[in-house]
């Protein structure tokens, strides 16, 4: 990636820059196994039967082995993670003891080093390696329904629009992707809490089951949050699967809209429908807050309930142990949000699958391939019109242009016309249209080759128990307590830094999208006639000549 970075920094990258990516993680290389997967798991071999579990399974199976990497580098990261707040107590003694040991000191040190390095390198692969589990996902459920779409019937397309599928192609297979960045939270949790228990144990000793005791309640004051957002999205969703429909329809019939002077009545419905599905954006954004808001307050809570039961104890809160306790309260500040964030992701990725498995059970056109006999049914559309029905008269309707170089007579229709007629090498040489189609088909295979689908990459405390100034140590402890976050810190900045960057392209693409020209307003301030018009009861037309665009006749 060095290069690749230096030299997009020295020019704008094209498409020749950007080096291929291994077959693995590309569609031509998880796709197969994919469908073999389903096949296999299917009483049929088809789609027509797959439900949400066997697509579950068929993704696993799928990523199995990512899966089990993740799960190795999840584990090493929380185990490191935990190694600093329980050192920190022994570094403060160290610091404290009039007479040290150098031996001691380097290897508190040299334990802190590893510990940070471990966590550091297990989370950088944690997540580039969920991220290709999710991008592998993704990449085989957009595929599939994409495949699946082109086979629909017309049954199956006139009870599903356009944009419900769309919606299916770009927001729900790409939220079963983000689920591989939750996908260890559930099993983690138990083993972040049951570490963060004896850290704090060993410390604070029974004042540790009240910090336990007010880690749960947070964590029970998330679920009901988390259950108000996950309701919320799923209106939101449903609010822009209407909206998306019908968009859609009113695409397909602009220019009737056009023609009956229908264009604003529609465009208010789609405000109206925009409306609503805003209202529900909005409550699902001030959920989304509130569960941030618990999030950074919940360490300042268990701290408080957690000191005050040692004062209440007679627990002597000395600095080693209240700065171990610091650092794992804030440790345990991820679990404490995470579990009901991961229980609002499976919920949605559940949805998601639901959607999923339902469009690939739609009915699917008969075709030649349907036809064939038992056990053939995983030939292709070529071995077909090639092999079995080489012998046979076949009239062939078609847009695609890979099978018209084996025709024997090509007839190209335009406007409901024959405009051309011949061999392949006879249309090919005409340098008419059609031509510039095949050509056309040409360069896209060969710009598809090279693209993928990609789809679409954390209060201060300042105590002084004993009143005086604080000492070396003590200065050192609490360094070291908000020093093991500066590499969560470092890693959340680059991650928004990078959204960010990724989400500028869209706000490229709309700004590209505006620039199209476009109608004339509805009305024209200057062009507008006097009060007093008309001053006659008829209207006169002379030479009025109007078109739709610019390039079709007048009428």
């Amino acid at each position: 990636m060095g290069p690749l970075l230096d030299l997009g920094r020295r020019k704008t990258l094209d498409l020749d820059d950007v080096p291929f990516l291994d077959d693995n993680d590309s569609v031509h290389g998880v796709l197969p196994n994919f469908k073999a997967k389903i096949a296999s798991n299917s009483s049929t071999g088809q789609f027509t039967d797959v439900t949400t579990d066997k697509l579950v399974k068929v993704l696993v199976l799928t990523t199995w082995k990512l899966i089990l990497v993740t799960a190795v580098y999840a584990l090493l990261s929380t185990v490191a993670a935990y190694v600093g707040p329980y050192l920190i107590e022994y570094f403060v003694d160290y610091l404290n003891k009039s007479s040290r040991s150098t031996k001691e000191g380097y290897i508190l040190v040299l334990i802190f080093v590893i510990a940070q390095f471990i966590e550091g390198f297990s989370t950088r692969h944690l997540q580039f390696r969920s991220k290709q589990v999710g991008v592998r996902a993704c990449s085989s459920l957009v595929a599939t329904i994409y495949q699946k779409c082109l086979a629909l019937s017309n049954q199956s397309r006139q009870s599903n629009s356009t944009g419900e599928m769309i919606n299916v192609v770009s927001l729900d297979a790409e939220c079963v992707g983000n689920f591989s960045r939750s996908m260890h939270d559930v099993w983690l949790l138990p083993v972040q809490i049951v570490l963060g228990m004896l850290i704090l144990y060993s410390a604070l000793g029974l004042a540790a089951f009240a910090a336990l005791a007010a880690t749960v309640l947070t964590m029970v004051a998330n679920i009901p949050l988390g259950t108000i957002e996950q309701n919320y999205q799923e209106k939101t969703m449903t609010a822009k699967d209407a909206r998306m429909r019908a968009m859609s329809e009113i695409l397909c019939n602009l220019r009737i809209l056009k023609l009956q002077g229908w264009d604003m009545i529609f465009l208010s419905k789609i405000k109206e429908l925009r409306k609503v599905e805003m209202n529900w954006l909005k409550k699902n954004v001030y959920t989304s807050a509130m569960l941030l808001s618990v999030f950074f307050c919940a360490p300042a809570f268990v701290a408080m309930v957690t000191f005050g039961t040692c004062v209440l104890l007679g627990i002597p809160l000395e600095t080693g142990k209240v700065l171990s306790a610091l650092a794992t309260f804030r440790q345990l500040q991820t679990p404490i949000h995470g579990l009901p964030d991961a229980v609002s992701m499976i919920i949605q990725t559940k949805v998601s699958l639901d959607r999923i498995s339902s469009i690939l059970c739609l009915e699917e056109l008969p075709d030649a391939v349907t036809k064939l006999p038992r056990g053939t049914t995983d030939v292709s559309i070529e071995e077909c019109l090639l092999g079995f029905l080489a012998s046979k008269t076949v009239v062939y309707v078609t847009h695609h242009v890979e099978f018209l170089p084996s025709a024997d007579v090509i007839m190209v229709l335009k406007d409901g016309k024959i405009t051309q007629a011949g061999d392949y090498t006879e249309i090919v040489n005409s340098g008419e249209e059609f031509t510039e189609l095949i050509v056309s088909h040409k360069d896209a295979l060969s710009t598809m080759d090279m693209l993928e689908i990609p789809s679409s990459i954390g209060s201060s405390f300042d105590h002084n128990v004993s009143g005086s100034t604080p000492s070396i140590a003590e200065t050192a402890g609490l360094a070291v307590t908000y020093g093991l976050s500066l590499s969560m810190l470092q890693g959340w900045a680059i991650a928004v830094l990078c959204s960010l960057e990724n989400r500028m392209i869209s706000v490229e693409r709309i700004l590209q999208y505006m620039t199209i020209p476009s109608e004339p307003p509805l009305i024209i301030s200057e062009s507008m006639p006097g009060c007093q018009w008309p001053t006659k009861g008829e209207i006169e037309l002379r030479n009025l000549h109007v078109r739709f665009l610019n390039f079709i006749c007048f009428v």
